[in-house]
């Protein structure tokens, strides 16, 4: 082995839980994405439209050529529109999006049928890293699982990215399995009720 291609492992200052979440975050990603997933950007698209749309409505506001006291009511306008799109945008963050760190697109060689939802939760000052990953659909149950991050980092800080991807890609592997097994019930479900009839 050439000294290029020596892997040298991830290390950060074990006390850092917001470095060690970004970078326990970008492993769960690459581990995903590995077993041919692919990203699907559509809502940050959509969180990028709204954003532009808010800085549409305050450059309006700041750069209309008219003077104060005729153009009140658009300013009025602009200020309302650029408030409630920085609230839509809000509402997508807090309660929608939470702690979505992949969303990904529909995929032909794998089996869930419209993608999958991963999230990650490392609350300050724990050691325990959870994550969670669901279909993409309404209503699904999330599979979740929680490691101590002792499991992924050692003494001096250095990160076992390889270990940490082969948990994520089994629990991705778990979920498949479920949707298989849910897809082949309802199958069979429907050709029995077909029968019946």
């Amino acid at each position: 082995m050439d000294e290029d291609e020596l892997i040298v492992p991830q290390s950060v200052e074990t006390g850092d839980t917001v470095k060690m979440k970004q970078i326990m975050d970008d492993a769960v990603i690459k581990a995903v994405l590995e077993m041919g997933y692919e990203e699907d950007h559509t809502l940050n698209n959509a969180k990028l439209a709204v954003m532009a749309l808010a800085c549409v409505f305050a450059v309006t506001a700041q750069f209309w050529p008219q003077p104060f006291p005729e153009s009140r009511a658009l300013l009025a306008v602009c200020c309302v529109s650029y408030f409630a799109c920085s609230f839509c945008l809000h509402l997508i963050v807090t309660y929608w999006e939470k702690d979505l760190i992949l969303a990904t697109a529909r995929s032909s060689s794998r089996s869930m049928g419209k993608g999958i939802f991963v999230r990650t939760d490392f609350p300050r000052f724990d050691e325990m890293f959870t994550v969670s990953a669901e279909e993409r659909k309404p209503g699904s149950k999330p599979i979740e699982e929680q490691w101590n991050v002792g499991k992924y980092f050692d003494y001096e800080g250095n990160f076992d990215e390889w270990g940490m991807g082969d948990a994520v890609k089994k629990l991705v592997t778990r979920l498949e399995k479920r949707a298989r097994d849910r897809k082949k019930k309802e199958k069979k479900e429907k050709s029995e009720s077909k029968k019946s009839k």
